[in-house]
């Protein structure tokens, strides 16, 4: 039996794409057809809708291998988004092709690779450890911020080794000064 249409103009408005989510997991075939085969544009909104859908509780797990796919090969928005969906869903077999996202020249992909790797939380350590001693800044800015993140809100899932050189960092960025660093340090003692 074929995939039901997920016809183009249904993506017209946030309100079009609400009511398409509304009909939850039996729109997903249709779905993935246009994340397949749609130009980027419907590729987007695609994304978004099976985004939508995994917030509400819909299980989109036929879609992980498609958003995968994309993460690789898209661009722009349309990677981003799937890394945001893939953190969502707690893919962790996407770790490593989501954390090459958090040295992408496009502030958009990383940030939104950044919250799917922060949304993976442990499961992004290793990855993170190769980006916090690598040569690419934006990654190890990146790194350092998710790993402090990770350390507090998960005890014991960052090495020590690691643990003790955050604490020798600068502590420059935003999040890490709200963190603290009395709260680093806790975790480290």
């Amino acid at each position: 039996m074929p995939a039901p249409a997920v016809e183009s103009r249904l993506f017209r408005t946030n309100e079009d794409m609400d009511r398409l989510v509304a009909k939850g997991r039996s729109v997903l075939p249709g779905l993935l057809v246009v994340l397949e085969r749609g130009d980027y544009y419907q590729k987007v909104c695609a994304v978004a809708c099976i985004s939508r859908m995994v917030k509400n509780g819909v299980d989109c797990s036929d879609a992980r291998l498609l958003l995968r796919e994309t993460l690789k090969t898209g661009n722009g928005c349309l990677k981003a988004y799937s890394a945001h969906v893939l953190g969502r869903m707690g893919d962790a077999e996407s770790v490593p092709e989501i954390a090459k996202g958090i040295s992408d020249k496009d502030h958009i992909i990383r940030w939104h690779c950044a919250g799917a790797l922060e949304a993976l939380g442990p499961a992004s350590v290793p990855e993170l450890l190769k980006a916090l001693y690598g040569k690419n800044e934006l990654a190890k800015k990146e790194a350092r911020r998710l790993l402090a993140i990770i350390a507090i809100e998960s005890p014991g899932c960052v090495p020590m080794d690691a643990l003790e050189a955050l604490s020798r960092m600068e502590m420059e960025d935003e999040v890490l000064r709200s963190h603290g660093t009395k709260k680093l340090t806790q975790v480290i003692l």
